[in-house]
């Protein structure tokens, strides 16, 4: 089963400061709720369309059990429009086997596009489609 969101919000942060929020491995862990392990492991930050790749694990509450996926998201930098878009798939990758006591997921697309509102302030757009893989209750 697919679950798809989509939201939209104006945080008080700068634009600098929320993308390093999203694209530090580091710093995603403290700020993205349930997300346990973030290692960005291929990147590639040349030229306008920036790549990288990501391993995560999300910890779900019980009886679930926790999800893992591998993603690929590539950034593109409007200094125009002072926009970033990403553009986030999942990824095959020998590298990231699954792992036992993990369920794997699938990110079937996610577009995620930050954009300055003042020099204080920054919309977060996203949507998204993702295959959490395993059993889920009806919700």
């Amino acid at each position: 089963d697919v679950i798809g969101i989509k939201g939209e919000c104006v945080v008080p942060f700068s634009l600098a400061q929320l993308f390093t929020v999203l694209h530090n491995p580091e710093l995603k862990m403290q700020w993205v709720d349930r997300l346990c392990n973030c290692e960005t492991f291929d990147q590639d930050y040349e030229g306008e369309t920036m790549r990288e790749s990501n391993y995560i694990v999300l910890e779900m509450p019980w009886p679930l059990w926790n999800r893992d996926f591998v993603t690929q998201t590539e950034f593109v930098v409007n200094t125009e429009t002072k926009t970033i878009s990403m553009l986030v798939k999942g990824c095959d990758c020998a590298a990231k086997p699954p792992k036992d006591g993990l369920v794997r997921g699938t990110v079937v697309f996610a577009n995620v596009e930050v954009s300055a509102v003042t020099d204080t302030s920054t919309r977060l757009t996203m949507d998204s489609c993702t295959d959490p893989g395993g059993v889920l209750p009806v919700m």
